[in-house]
């Protein structure tokens, strides 16, 4: 019995959090999920006062916050991808600089403008694209890369083992992307529950498991006719 209110960054609510669910709930058939969709640092005040019990987020850095507690789970880079049969596959030698002038989706920007899109860019002295479509939809996101000229960031791990979209394809990059913490963050001075602890434990089992390709975009390249 219990209740466990989730909230999960676009990416690992593709991923992480729906595996360690099922195989959570193997094990505890009778613990309910509230499952909510957000973005760091956006969903903070949640946990803070006690709307949510853990948020599961890529975060940049080493985030500190005494008044949270952050639990690693892995390590992740966002790399840009387009449809399998862009053009820009073809070119050799690209860096992040190179893509600035294409059109670019955001999936989703937080409302503090700190979101990890922008960060992304700013880590590697470029100003954000200004030719952007915003998305709330990760779907609509990646169905708008897949059938048109767009490019966005995605986790690396959406390519690793039978995951890897057939439509979908990473751009190569000559230097590979800074690494983002995939994190756990619930208040410190609050203890969890037993269910949620449990929970937080299946996270960590599961993260464990994931083939993240975090030695960069040349290690998922596909083969070019």
């Amino acid at each position: 019995m219990g209740e466990i209110r989730v909230s999960a960054s676009p990416s690992v609510a593709t991923g992480l959090l729906p595996r360690s669910v099922i195989a959570f709930q193997r094990t505890h058939p009778r613990v309910s999920f509230h499952i909510l969709e957000g973005v760091y640092p956006d969903m903070l005040p949640a946990i803070r006062t006690g709307d949510l019990d853990l948020a599961i987020c890529l975060v940049p850095g080493h985030p500190r916050d005494d008044t949270l507690s952050f639990v690693s789970l892995v390590k992740d880079r966002l790399v840009p991808a387009v449809r399998a049969d862009h053009p820009v596959l073809a070119r050799r030698k690209l860096s992040l600089a190179d893509l600035t002038e294409l059109d670019w989706i955001i999936y989703r920007r937080s409302h503090t403008g700190l979101d990890v899109f922008e960060q992304t860019f700013l880590a590697n002295r470029l100003e954000p694209p200004k030719s952007t479509i915003e998305c709330t939809s990760f779907a609509c996101a990646v169905a708008l890369v897949e059938n048109g000229d767009y490019v966005t960031l995605v986790p690396s791990q959406i390519f690793s083992g039978s995951r890897n979209p057939p439509s979908l394809a990473p751009v190569l990059l000559d230097a590979p992307m800074q690494p983002w913490q995939v994190v756990a963050i619930s208040r410190a001075k609050r203890e969890l529950s037993a269910v949620c602890l449990a929970f937080l434990a299946e996270l960590q089992k599961t993260a464990a498991k994931i083939d993240l390709a975090v030695g960069g975009a040349r290690r998922m390249a596909r083969p070019r006719p």
